[in-house]
């Protein structure tokens, strides 16, 4: 027969091992997130642009932490979308445009586009208060063709032509600075300056 004694020793001691047991914490292995390779790709809002337009670029990249834009004039950013505003003098060209994404182990993909510019064009019309005969016009070198400038009656006001008049010829030019040489009975030769969605009226042989 068991002694009271030895129950006791025996109950506290399995008092001792339940709390010993209550006591242990679970040692966990911390989970190691996997570095995924990432992949780049980006899109821009419209599928062509005129020169001096902005064009914006949002950021479609998977598993990506980090980005860097590289621009077609060399510049970089380090943001998830970008924008870049296109030079206005620029002719039909293709920009290109990268993007890298980096994961946060140090992976790196990049995609590469070219974003095509259509050049800002600008209107030119030519006019002459005295002369009326053959003139050839020339922009920057090249013939643009052969104009006959109306001439108002004697006596009557010199008449200022807008784009597009009937009887004047209108010219579509790229915005910027050209030289225009006009040749005919007389020789004229100016710079001028053509801006985006404007009509520039120039009166031959004034200056």
């Amino acid at each position: 027969m068991k002694t009271p004694n030895l129950l006791k020793i025996r109950l506290l001691s399995l008092i001792l091992v339940i709390l010993a047991l209550s006591n242990c914490k679970k040692t966990t292995t911390p989970k190691v997130e996997e570095d995924k390779q990432p992949i780049s790709d980006f899109v821009t809002d419209k599928a062509e642009y005129t020169a001096g337009e902005t064009i914006y670029l949002t950021n479609k990249s998977i598993d990506g932490n980090t980005f860097t834009w590289t621009f077609p004039d060399g510049s970089t950013a380090k943001s998830t979308d970008a924008s870049y505003v296109t030079t206005s003098t620029l002719g039909d060209i293709k920009l290109p445009f990268k993007l890298d994404a980096i994961s946060k182990g140090g992976k790196i993909d990049y995609s590469l586009k070219n974003i095509n510019i259509k050049a800002a064009i600008g209107q030119l019309v030519l006019y002459d208060g005295y002369y009326s005969g053959p003139s050839d016009i020339f922009v920057d070198g090249v013939k643009l063709g052969t104009v006959y400038c109306p001439v108002p009656n004697f006596g009557d006001p010199i008449v200022i032509p807008t784009c597009g008049q009937q009887n004047y010829y209108t010219f579509n030019i790229k915005v910027g600075v050209h030289s225009l040489l006009v040749t005919g009975l007389r020789t004229w030769n100016k710079s001028i300056e053509i801006k985006a969605n404007q009509c520039t009226v120039v009166w031959l042989y004034n200056s």
